[in-house]
């Protein structure tokens, strides 16, 4: 309801000495400028309170003083009035409220357009945001799409008491030791489940394929799964970079893991068991990954691996090497096989090579133990190896941030060297909890470090000994962070 300019005037008989207190317009009142539409009505209004003020004021019962005080009021009314009208009647003030009503209407046209876009796109579902890694999925949740990675800058120092001729006995220096780059998710509804990922390469720089692959889950656990990827053997292997106990793997696992290949994997699983199967194109070291079809270097290559779980936990707590505090305790037995044979010829030994192993891990929700055995008999042309390896870890959580780890590694290459024995301790301080940590350790050969070893260990800071010189140390400190 509009309302007409304040003016209060005192009633008849309520004192005859009281003055009018709502007089001053500049106080109670403020002045609009008006559209032309509301000219007339204004106008009227205001004549009306002039003409109230006129008549009113001499029917005041009040001294001398208080007239001139209500007259001084109803002067200052009245200009302001004249000056209102003024401002109304002046040429262009249509064109000035034309003006606004445009810019007014300009604003909200921009208004309903960004809302009608973000209509648009709440419409359409899309969702985004960040678990474990930034996603985006669709509106029907058939397609997703999840990005992820980590990268460990790592600090290295080797120190050997008697090196090789011409080569130094102390190196250390910084790297890059792994930065990976993952795409993972689901495309065309939740059972088919996509990986692409990458690495960058330590020494060169460049960017290079590491997993890609599409699997296919079927009701009762089974799956089929086509592309690169890590070969189902031995458990350290299996485990995430990002979540090792120590800084890194063990020289066991660097000489008789077979890494990743491209093939067809075959598996089931339920809460208690699982089985994987491969059919591929053999061990990374003998070319299975990143190699056409013609360029391969193995006339068949399988795998399998077998588990069996114990406890509460799920099997995603294997996917790293540790057991935080508040994971339930969980426990694992697993048992693989390897069977490879390489393409005979000229460029070829035409090599079979027949790998085993079995390990087990008892996860206490705070602290972990890990130990396993493996095994390898090589078929050379005119010679033959049967080599053996086993190590245990154990890691346990002094504070909830700070975990501490010892290793010892033991293998026979039966190639007339030193056996290997090295020994390492260390801890590692989570920072911020699956995001960033920074973790030490320092190992010890008891013995000298073979060719067969140091040749593969190279990666995780060690080095060729020379026959009978024991004592090599490694020291390394990590920085990761994960995305």
């Amino acid at each position: 309801m509009r309302q007409s300019p304040c003016v209060t005037l005192a009633k008849p008989g309520c004192g005859g000495t009281e003055v009018p207190r709502r007089l001053n317009m500049r106080r109670s009142c403020s002045l609009r400028l008006a559209t032309p539409a509301r000219a007339d009505s204004l106008r009227l209004s205001a004549a009306i309170a002039a003409t109230a003020l006129a008549g009113s004021a001499p029917a005041v019962d009040a001294t001398g003083a208080d007239l001139h005080r209500v007259h001084a009021e109803i002067d200052l009314l009245r200009a302001e009035i004249a000056e209102y009208r003024r401002l109304v009647e002046a040429p262009g003030a249509e064109l000035l409220d034309a003006a606004r009503a445009a810019a007014i209407r300009h604003l909200a046209d921009e208004a309903l357009a960004d809302a009608g876009g973000r209509a648009s796109l709440q419409g359409s579902g899309l969702t985004a945001g960040w678990n474990r890694g930034f996603f985006l999925a669709s509106a029907d949740g058939n397609f997703s799409l999840k990005l992820r990675g980590y990268t460990q800058i790592r600090w290295v120092l080797n120190h050997r008491s008697d090196p090789p001729r011409g080569q130094d006995g102390t190196q250390s220096g910084f790297e890059i030791r792994r930065s990976y780059i993952q795409l993972d998710g689901h495309v065309v509804d939740p059972s088919w489940v996509y990986r692409v990922q990458a690495n960058v390469l330590r020494d060169t720089g460049v960017l290079t394929l590491r997993d890609a692959y599409i699997r296919k889950t079927f009701d009762g656990g089974f799956f089929v799964q086509a592309g690169q990827a890590k070969a189902p053997f031995m458990c350290e292997t299996l485990a995430s970079g990002s979540g090792l106990l120590l800084v890194d793997r063990s020289l066991i696992d660097a000489t008789f893991g077979i890494g990743r290949s491209q093939g067809v994997f075959v598996g089931w699983s339920n809460d208690r068991f699982r089985l994987t199967g491969l059919a591929c194109d053999g061990s990374e070291r003998a070319g299975g990954v990143n190699v056409p079809w013609n360029e391969t270097r193995t006339e068949y290559a399988f795998a399998g691996r077998a588990e069996v779980k114990f406890g509460a936990g799920d099997w995603s707590q294997f996917n790293d090497m540790t057991s935080r505090p508040d994971e339930a305790p969980a426990s694992l037995i697993g048992a693989a096989v390897f069977w490879q044979r390489t393409a005979s010829g000229p460029a070829a030994a035409g090599v079979e090579t027949l790998s085993w192993t079995v390990d087990g891990e008892v996860g206490l929700g705070g602290a972990v133990l890990f130990a396993a055995v493996v095994g390898r008999h090589l078929d050379e042309p005119g010679a033959s190896r049967d080599q053996i390896g086993a190590y245990g870890q154990v890691g346990w959580y002094l504070l909830p941030t700070l975990e501490a780890f010892a290793r010892y590694e033991w293998a026979d290459g039966d190639t007339g060297a030193d056996d290997l024995s090295i020994a390492t301790l260390g801890a590692t301080w989570y920072i911020a909890p699956r995001a960033l940590k920074l973790s030490a350790d320092v190992g010890y050969g008891l013995n000298a470090v073979a060719p067969l070893f140091g040749s593969a260990g190279g990666g995780a800071g060690w080095r060729t000994d020379a026959l009978g010189d024991d004592g090599q140390i490694v020291v390394r400190v990590q920085m990761q962070f994960a995305y």
